[in-house]
């Protein structure tokens, strides 16, 4: 514990400074989507918001994280630290730290982002207009965005760490500090420009991270869950990839 300790020490000024940038950058598009636009729930300033910023999402999860990991490997030092712990236990400890930071940096700044789009919404009150309520738990975020926002936030949060375990995989096994911060972020952006070509936008990850993106019809859970195992392979494969090419090499 205090190994994870320290390394959650490491890492917390960089953590808080990304959190910062981010919920500053969230909260002033809920502001301006707000002033802006007609709102007819609480949560739609958020929802609107977060689809912009979410672009970004695969760098917001890598560069914070990546950039220690890349100048870790590349200064030797696991060489030094397995005289004296073995290094994949030491790898596992500090993957773990890294994972519970942007899970944490995640999960804080949407949950706020969510109160903050709940206090200043300016609704709109119409007989007809656009409903939520075939969405997955499409009523909780028109009836009671606060306990919705705790799931959503933890589940992004969740998909965040996956992102960011991709981004430390890079960051392990290439030395170009280019291509460590911005493979996820490629990958993420190509993935989901083919599936769109192809019609098949609901199996992308961008779709399990992005709040109501595509019609309610395809963000059933089924594909959403699809959408995460097909990623998980990828990271797999890249992970396996990386590997037999290094072993290559010698």
């Amino acid at each position: 514990m205090k190994l994870y300790f320290k390394f959650i020490k490491n890492q917390i000024l960089i953590t808080v400074l990304a959190s910062v940038l981010y919920a500053l950058v969230l909260f002033s598009l809920i502001f301006i989507i707000n002033s802006n636009s007609y709102i007819y729930y609480k949560i739609s300033p958020y929802i609107y918001a977060s689809e912009i910023i979410d672009f970004f999402f695969a760098l917001i999860v890598t560069i914070p994280f990546s950039y220690y990991t890349h100048f870790m490997i590349k200064d030797r030092f696991l060489d030094y630290v397995s005289v004296r712990i073995p290094k994949n236990k030491y790898l596992n400890i500090y993957f773990l730290a890294t994972l519970t930071l942007c899970f944490l940096m995640v999960f804080f700044v949407n949950i706020s982002g969510i109160f903050f789009s709940n206090n200043i919404a300016t609704i709109h009150f119409l007989e007809s207009k656009h409903t939520l309520e075939n969405y997955i738990l499409g009523t909780m975020q028109m009836k009671n965005p606060i306990m919705f926002g705790f799931i959503w936030s933890f589940y992004k949060a969740s998909i965040g760490v996956l992102i960011c375990l991709f981004a430390q995989i890079a960051a392990l096994n290439i030395k170009n500090l280019f291509l460590t911060l911005f493979i996820p972020f490629v990958y993420v952006v190509l993935e989901n420009f083919l599936t769109s070509i192809l019609g098949i936008s609901r199996y992308s990850i961008t779709t399990a991270f992005v709040l109501n993106r595509l019609t309610h019809t395809s963000m059933s859970v089924y594909n959403i869950v699809l959408a995460i195992i097909i990623f998980l392979l990828m990271m797999f494969i890249f992970w396996v990839g990386l590997r037999n090419y290094y072993d290559k090499q010698g």
